[in-house]
């Protein structure tokens, strides 16, 4: 996993990771989940696969904190709402890994992925 958590910027990250990412624009709530406290933010996505979603958002969370990532999903049937942990960040921009999706997610995750570009 060491390697995945290397620089964005270096030459081979995009070989290195475990699924194609696709384009996805659309606005994410993320809720974070700590003992006695919850807090949700607002932020942007920018790319999306069946391993995770990638997006900025204004306030600071840390590695390894487990939220809950709510964003729509083109073909859907409904908006995702899926466990996630913060997997890298930059600054405002972060990483999340989805956690336990269910076949039927991982299915529309999928099929969304086929119509969307290929994220750069």
């Amino acid at each position: 996993m060491d390697e995945l958590r290397s620089s964005p910027d270096s030459a081979s990250w995009a070989t290195k990771r475990r699924f194609p990412r696709f384009r996805l624009e659309t606005h994410v709530i993320v809720t974070e989940l700590r003992p006695g406290a919850t807090r949700a933010v607002r932020g942007w996505s920018r790319d999306v696969c069946e391993g995770g979603l990638g997006g900025i958002v204004g306030e600071g969370l840390k590695d390894d904190d487990e939220v809950l990532v709510e964003f729509p999903l083109p073909s859907a049937r409904q908006q995702m709402l899926l466990r996630a942990r913060v997997h890298r960040h930059s600054a405002s921009h972060y990483g999340f890994e989805f956690l336990q999706t269910s076949p039927a997610v991982l299915r529309d995750i999928r099929q969304a992925c086929q119509r969307l570009p290929i994220h750069k």
